[in-house]
């Protein structure tokens, strides 16, 4: 009996371990920055919601086959349902990416590949609805984010979270920094465009402010010194979501992907592109976007 006591005793402290640990809003690693944090090298970097962890195979192979079709140094990815940390590393050496991290593996886990190596300082959870993931690679901070779907007051507090964060880690405009992934928010630079074309869901009452479209989490960022990097290279045109919906008939979407960087390294960039193409629309229900960067 004493026994057996021992080995509840044992499991239930293991179990309680390990919530704590997967739930604390506190780096995995300490990471000491050093005069050595800068850029060492031009990166394509690029952003992909891949939709339910491309859970069919014909999916998966059409998505290996246009990555190697591209010259990606980084990519961040969103809901990688399904996928464990050993398989998203198979996938992405299948596109020559030998380094690769994720946050989880339940819900709608986040992570990324690089070609080069990646230190993890911190993965985080509580307070998120899917999450946040902060890497380091050549010497740029990325937080990886895909922001709570469900109203702008979520949304909003899970972006002061991050920036609260940032300052915390002493990052927030003193190191280079992108944050990258699926927002479910807008930018004010779209606002006519959404009035323009009704876009279902951005005027139901969970993500309207006194009766107005909200734009308070891209326009927090930009107010920390981040720059939208598609918007700042080009006539916003092109949309992210959703690519399989009966609204894409009628050229309607929304722009909810974005790339912000920290306005030091926002100059670095040379050109953004959401890329809209037969291939992704087949791949997922969100067009990737890429920033290229110049030395």
């Amino acid at each position: 009996m004493r026994n057996k006591l021992i080995i509840i005793t044992f499991l239930v402290g293991l179990v309680i371990t390990f919530v704590i640990f997967t739930q604390m809003d506190n780096p995995i690693s300490e990471t000491k920055y050093t005069s050595d944090d800068f850029r060492k090298v031009p990166l394509n970097i690029m952003t992909y919601n891949v939709l339910m962890g491309l859970e069919d195979t014909e999916r998966e192979e059409a998505f290996i086959d246009y990555m190697n079709d591209l010259d990606v140094d980084v990519l961040a990815l969103q809901e990688l349902n399904g996928i464990w940390p050993k398989e998203l590393k198979k996938l992405a050496s299948s596109y020559g990416h030998n380094h690769s991290v994720m946050l989880k593996i339940t819900g709608y886990p986040i992570g990324i590949t690089s070609k080069y190596p990646i230190e993890l300082i911190s993965k985080n959870f509580w307070g998120y609805h899917h999450g946040m993931l902060h890497v380091k690679i050549q010497g740029i901070n990325f937080i990886i984010v895909h922001l709570s779907p469900e109203s702008a007051d979520k949304r909003v507090e899970e972006t002061e979270r991050i920036l609260d964060y940032m300052e915390k880690k002493e990052i927030l405009d003193k190191q280079d920094v992108i944050i990258l992934g699926d927002f479910n928010a807008h930018s004010k630079v779209d606002e006519g465009y959404i009035l323009d074309n009704d876009i279902s869901g951005q005027t139901q009452e969970k993500n309207l402010i006194d009766g107005i479209i909200d734009f308070r989490v891209i326009d927090y960022f930009m107010d920390s010194g981040f720059k939208e990097t598609y918007a700042m290279l080009n006539d916003v045109s092109d949309r992210t979501f959703v690519t399989w919906s009966p609204r894409k008939k009628e050229k309607k979407g929304e722009r909810i992907d974005f790339i912000l960087a920290s306005h030091q390294l926002a100059d670095y960039f040379t050109e953004s592109e959401i890329l809209v193409n037969e291939k992704t629309e087949f791949i997922s229900d969100h067009f990737p976007i890429i920033v290229k960067m110049k030395e």
